[in-house]
């Protein structure tokens, strides 16, 4: 059932950007320099309705979000001969994300955290001056003696409360890049891509729920990293920073080799100009300190939630191969 609004209204976009194409040295460098800023007002937000009401929320039309960013590209023809030819491409962006308002909330929760025992705990919280994307939650001081996970006490009142709950991480990367080769030598051709982002944070919900020694008690399955948890047997897995990691990545996304044949004789040439055979992998490497399957990862959580990992499939290893024929 959907909660009538009679006063919603498309979201507006307003956005600026300049930028400067460059050829140097004969083409030797190329590329891209750009800055752009983007505004989006009347945000399309699922909204609590107060209740008593036929539903708990609604779509209304809430806050404002800008983007603001700077993209960089190079390509670079090192080698130009008739027998071998390298090229070289760079490619660098960083994006900043802001919630500049949120009307009459202060913040509005989203992320919901899955697993036995989390109702009604969220991960991350859109607040005005802050990314979408942001973390929000108790700072994880380690495991007592008696196997009781602390928390910082922020405001000094000797409790753990809702008050404690502070900005842990964001969803955000500080940047991406991308680098990339193509080698032509003879009848050979070479194309690897390789593409990063550097200082995203991910929500391990999945360590959250099944690194956790209590589900021994929940008759649960576990990870073999729960045997090593600290935490006392009955201790509950609770959402805070312990949980959060660094999301950064380097992927080997994609390469490809291919031979191609020209001026084919006999009958084949007949019908047929060329005919290239090549092989392509994809996802073939990931190098990243975050413990899950793959950090470049999202479940829908909620409302512009980002970077949560919960039992998420991990993302394929592929190879294909393939002919072109050119007539």
């Amino acid at each position: 059932m959907n909660y009538a609004n009679p006063d919603l209204k498309w979201e507006e976009t307003a956005t600026f950007n300049i930028g400067l194409d460059y050829n140097l040295l004969n083409g030797k460098f190329s590329g891209t320099i750009e800055y752009y800023v983007k505004n989006t007002s009347n945000l399309l937000l699922e909204i609590p309705v107060p209740q008593p009401a036929p539903v708990p929320t609604r779509i209304e039309n809430i806050g404002k979000t800008r983007n603001r960013g700077f993209e960089l590209s190079l390509d670079a023809l090192a080698v130009d001969r008739p027998d071998l030819s390298v090229l070289f491409g760079l490619v660098f962006s960083t994006n900043r994300n802001e919630v500049v308002s949120l009307g009459p909330h202060e913040f509005i929760v989203t992320g919901v955290v899955s697993g036995r025992g989390q109702s009604g705990t969220f991960a991350q919280r859109l607040i005005p001056g802050e990314p979408v994307g942001t973390f929000y939650g108790w700072i994880f001081e380690g495991v007592d003696e008696n196997g009781r996970q602390k928390f910082r006490d922020l405001n000094g009142d000797g409790q753990i409360t809702d008050a404690d709950r502070t900005i842990i991480g964001n969803a955000q990367p500080d940047f991406t890049y991308g680098f990339r080769t193509n080698i032509y030598w003879g009848n050979f051709d070479i194309n690897i891509f390789i593409r990063g982002e550097q200082g995203r944070d991910v929500f391990n919900n999945t360590a959250l729920v099944y690194q956790t020694k209590s589900a021994v008690l929940q008759n649960q399955n576990f990870l073999k990293a729960a045997l090593d948890d600290p935490d006392a047997l009955d201790e509950p897995a609770i959402y805070s920073s312990r949980w959060i990691e660094d999301g950064s990545f380097i992927r080997l996304d994609n390469v490809t080799i291919g031979y191609t044949f020209r001026n084919l004789g006999g009958l084949w040439g007949r019908y047929v100009r060329r005919a290239r055979i090549y092989v392509t992998g994809q996802n073939l490497l990931v190098i990243t300190p975050y413990s899950g399957y793959d950090p470049e990862v999202n479940i829908n959580a909620g409302l512009a939630s980002l970077g949560i990992d919960y039992a998420q499939y991990p993302r394929a290893r592929s190879f294909t191969l393939g002919i072109s024929l050119g007539f």
